[in-house]
């Protein structure tokens, strides 16, 4: 919607959970699982004090990826954009008219995507799913388990029916049986409560009590939503960025892979 939702833009009170190795390998790890290797910070919401509750997810998603880009030094920032930066790029890429400054405007994977092409020339590219349950297949997670180990970004989630951004940094695949398997979920939903933990492995088994920071069954994935899975690249060659598995190892007709600004995979 339009209507603002903060009268003056805060800077951020408290510093992000850095969530590299360590932190993951505080995580009880499925057998197989296949895990980003690059660190990234962990946005929430509340973390600036911004009431962003019930339509910032999507912009704390952004940022965490931003984060771990940044970190990479894949970007050339010297800090990760606050929800009036991401607002800004969007305005000046034509995503948005001038009246989504200061909006509590929503954003999913798609423009996402376009803020990360347009404010850092990355390219990226989106899994389009029809429905969660093509997440299911073995073919999809082969896709995402190839993202994951071979660039090594984050996957932003974002759904119709299910509409609550997340992270994907983690799959462990069920060779017997797809829907069996699990993916790694960096939810930004959370909201930070006086009392919890500044230790961290102490709020590492608090977010992963709270399924913030946990595994969870591929099944996650509602039937009754569609979903896009953005995918940030580390170039601006697609072809460089992310090795094709070999045709016998993903059913293409289950998914279409589209990104935005470049031709159709």
């Amino acid at each position: 919607d339009g209507c603002s939702y903060i009268s003056g833009w805060k800077q951020r009170d408290t510093m992000p959970l850095l969530v590299d190795v360590r932190v993951l390998d505080l995580l009880s790890q499925p057998p197989g699982s296949v895990t980003i290797q690059r660190s990234l910070l962990y946005y929430h919401y509340r973390i600036d004090e911004i009431n962003d509750k019930g339509w910032g997810c999507g912009y704390r998603t952004l940022q965490s990826i931003v984060s771990c880009l940044r970190l990479a030094s894949m970007v050339d920032i010297l800090d990760d954009p606050s929800l009036l930066d991401i607002q800004q790029g969007l305005v000046e890429a034509g995503e948005y008219p001038e009246s989504m400054l200061g909006s509590t405007t929503w954003i999913g994977a798609n423009e996402a995507g376009r803020y990360l092409q347009y404010t850092h020339k990355l390219e990226y590219r989106i899994i389009d799913l029809v429905s969660g349950c093509q997440a299911w297949a073995a073919d999809v997670q082969g896709r995402i388990a190839c993202h994951l180990k071979e660039v090594g970004t984050p996957i932003m989630c974002g759904g119709t029916t299910d509409n609550m951004s997340r992270a994907i940094l983690g799959i462990a695949q069920d060779s017997l049986d797809p829907k069996q398997s699990s993916v790694l979920i960096l939810d930004p939903h959370y909201i930070h409560v006086n009392g919890d933990s500044n230790d961290v492995p102490t709020f590492v088994a608090h977010l992963q009590a709270e399924n913030w920071l946990s595994w969870q069954p591929i099944t996650s994935f509602f039937a009754g939503s569609a979903y896009n899975l953005l995918c940030p690249l580390l170039t601006q060659d697609l072809e460089v960025a992310t090795p094709i598995p070999p045709a016998s190892t993903f059913d293409t007709s289950a998914f279409e892979i589209v990104a935005q600004g470049t031709e159709s995979l």
